[in-house]
């Protein structure tokens, strides 16, 4: 075995390692509908919560429910393996999503790369080491569960099986059910797959079959979870189109997603993309990949609603695209050998920077760490506690007035609201015999503050984000929330020494 062969082995080990890290690390939702429409959901069918602390889409019927099912039922199991923290079953899933993502994602890239002569470890190296992906890889999300799912069924098409029409229609439909807007990413592959078919009829009989096959689960599984039959893809196509709620979000220009997908990863992951899906259109094998991801944009653009989030299910469909870039430049590059030390040394910095970026990601929580400081509160195992928080310092409640985190509220912990000294003094009084906790905002904390806690022997026991990171943010920016939320402890038995 070579040395590059060995170097190539132990970078791709540490790049799978950075994914497993961000399973575990990237605690927290990047968008509210990755908790509130999925785990709040399950947390109301395990019987924790009351259906009036729902938003409005439970009673609108609208969110289909196949995907909040799998986080009910492993939170059935967390509790029957004896846990008593949702963060484990949480966490459980976002490997489950990884574990998916994964398999799927090496699978796709080798499809269109049988038959190069780049080794396949390469590719897939190449494919999966932005440094965006361990973050998008791990979300137990309708988004990244629906790119899945879709590249799932995409790959029964390509293959050779005589069953790959009624497979694909139950994995398209998987994917349709975890997140309706998949539509615009199935309908091009369903018309290029059916026009070169041989066997139409056969084709659309076993699509009917797979796809009648999901239809009926999906309508089942909501019965189960509303109480009544509905169908939640109708009703979402009724209240999102028809009497265009999307509005009621806010809109944004048509060219919004362009300005998103050049800024969000940054121009030196932009500008490979974009070439990518040019060279796509242009190459026979891979042009299903530029129109698949065309027909996706350009069919959220005209909605307009538009989020960055939209976008996800795309991460995994255009994983092929770099190695593929790097294919057409070092063969046109091994032409002109002037160039290839510049082309080593960019590709040199493109890994570095990807590296660096994907090393920052997979060990931090997802914005200012919120929930990071709820599975602290979680793991303690005194009853009678006390969090006491500042404005915008609730770990459970962050952005107050709307609804909290209830899966994560430990269950007879008591909040209460108090900012200054002589606020947090009385709580301290009323509640002398239990563990107090303080939470608030690294930009609250004011000299005066401090100096209180410091007095009555308040201890820093947690931050949202790792120091160090904090510290990283400083010369990285674009990484900085901007907030990190601090957690002091302080016992009963100092409370009544410092009254001494």
């Amino acid at each position: 075995m070579q040395w590059k062969d060995i170097v190539l082995r132990v970078v791709f080990v540490l790049m799978l390692f950075s994914f497993g890290l961000s399973a575990y690390y990237s605690t927290g939702f990047y968008h509210a509908d990755e908790h509130w429409q999925l785990l709040e959901f399950a947390n109301y069918k395990t019987g924790n919560l009351s259906p009036e602390l729902l938003p409005w889409e439970f009673e609108a019927q609208i969110r289909p429910t196949l995907q909040v099912s799998i986080a009910y039922l492993m939170m059935k199991v967390n509790a029957l393996l004896g846990s008593t923290s949702p963060h484990d079953a949480v966490r459980i899933l976002r490997f489950i999503t990884l574990f998916l993502f994964l398999m799927t994602s090496i699978r796709f890239i080798r499809s269109f790369f049988k038959d190069s002569t780049q080794q396949p470890l390469l590719n897939a190296l190449m494919g999966l080491s932005l440094w965006f992906l361990p973050f998008l890889a791990v979300r137990f999300s309708s988004e990244s569960w629906g790119g899945i799912f879709l590249i799932i069924g995409w790959l029964n098409l390509r293959g050779n099986s005589k069953w790959k029409w009624g497979f694909a229609a139950i994995f398209f439909g998987l994917s349709f059910w975890f997140r309706f807007q998949m539509v615009f990413a199935i309908l091009p592959l369903l018309f290029a797959f059916f026009w070169e078919e041989r066997d139409r009829r056969r084709a659309v009989r076993d699509f009917l079959a797979g796809g009648i096959l999901i239809l009926a689960l999906g309508i089942t599984v909501d019965r189960w979870f509303y109480g009544s039959w509905v169908i939640s893809p109708w009703n979402y196509f009724t209240l999102a189109f028809l009497e265009d709620s999307g509005k009621d979000f806010g809109t944004s220009p048509w060219w919004q997603y362009f300005q998103w997908l050049f800024e969000m990863p940054y121009g030196w992951v932009s500008l490979p993309l974009f070439l990518g899906i040019v060279l796509c259109l242009f190459d026979r094998n891979f042009r299903m990949i530029s129109i698949v991801f065309l027909s996706f944009l350009l069919g959220h653009s005209v909605i307009g609603h538009k989020e960055a989030r939209f976008l996800f299910p795309m991460a995994i469909v255009i994983v092929p695209l770099f190695p593929l870039v790097y294919f057409k430049i070092n063969r046109l590059v091994e032409r002109l050998k002037p160039i290839q030390r510049v082309w080593g040394l960019l590709g040199f910095l493109f890994i570095t920077a990807n590296g660096v970026m994907m090393g920052l990601i997979s060990t931090r929580p997802v914005g200012i760490g919120e929930v990071c400081i709820s599975e602290f509160l979680q793991e303690d195992r005194d009853d009678e506690a006390i969090l006491i928080y500042h404005r915008y310092g609730n770990p459970h409640n962050p952005w107050e007035g709307s609804r909290p985190t209830y899966l994560y509220q430990k269950k007879g912990l008591i909040e209460v609201k108090a900012e200054s000294p002589a606020e947090i003094e009385a709580v301290r009084s009323k509640f002398s015999n239990h563990l107090i906790y303080y939470s608030l905002r690294k930009t609250h904390l004011d000299p005066t503050l401090q100096e209180y806690l410091s007095s009555h022997h308040f201890e820093k026991v947690k931050e949202s984000l790792p120091p160090w990171q904090e510290r990283f943010n400083t010369i990285y920016p674009w990484m900085d929330w901007g907030e990190v939320i601090y957690l002091f402890k302080c016992k009963a038995s100092l409370v009544a020494a410092s009254a001494e």
